[in-house]
């Protein structure tokens, strides 16, 4: 990660101190506490007034968050006025650049740019990930990530919050596969990932979703 990035996985996590989260197991048990880490294999989770569990990435279905969803009304707010998301979902040609290994971020960037849909100033030059597998670059409200196999991806707002607490392309959940889109129920938003999703609604916040 770069440092901004790491200060603010720093600050989610702290913050997190003062959320309540939930781990949904996939028996349908439900565990009120605080998530600590989200690696590819193990979840470290703090359940409420016991010591901290250590849960295998297939024991559970879903984390849920709460206490920042306005986060993704605020990127939809200060970026594209009163169209929300509508802006965002009418660019619909969306290229995943993947044979562009050199320049994919940087032509996903000035593509979204060109459909009136700008991410932010870059915050550092573009990174390779720390599992090595792709490259990302972190913008003002945005961060795009790009491998040969999934191509490039942007991930914003409260999704972005999320994955970045789960351990972002370190976690379980792999690389974004989609942009943003609206969510099957017609009401929140969802961001796919290789091995799960990020949903978000204004009255659930974000969740993210295991795939089996």
């Amino acid at each position: 990660m770069t440092k901004k990035v790491r200060v603010l996985a720093i600050g989610l996590t702290l913050a997190s101190a003062l959320l309540g989260d939930t781990l949904v197991l996939r028996n349908g048990s439900r565990i009120a506490g605080r998530l600590l880490s989200a690696q590819r294999g193990v979840i470290l989770f703090a359940p409420q007034g016991v010591q901290n569990r250590r849960f295998n990435m297939d024991e559970v279905a879903r984390i849920e968050f709460n206490g920042i969803g306005d986060t993704q009304d605020r990127f939809n707010s200060d970026y594209y006025g009163n169209d929300q998301h509508s802006r965002y979902d009418q660019y619909r040609d969306r290229p995943d650049y993947r044979d562009n290994q050199s320049s994919a971020i940087d032509l996903k960037s000035q593509d979204m740019s060109r459909a009136g849909i700008g991410l932010g100033q870059p915050m550092a030059a573009e990174q390779t990930s720390s599992d090595g597998q792709g490259r990302y670059r972190v913008y003002q409200n945005s961060t795009v990530y790009w491998t040969p196999a999934t191509g490039a991806h942007e991930v914003h707002g409260a999704i972005r919050e999320q994955f970045i607490r789960v351990g972002a392309e370190n976690s379980r959940l792999g690389y974004p596969i989609s942009d943003e889109m609206p969510a099957p129920d017609g009401v929140g938003r969802v961001s796919n990932f290789e091995h799960g999703s990020i949903y978000w609604s204004a009255r659930t916040g974000p969740r993210v979703d295991f795939a089996r």
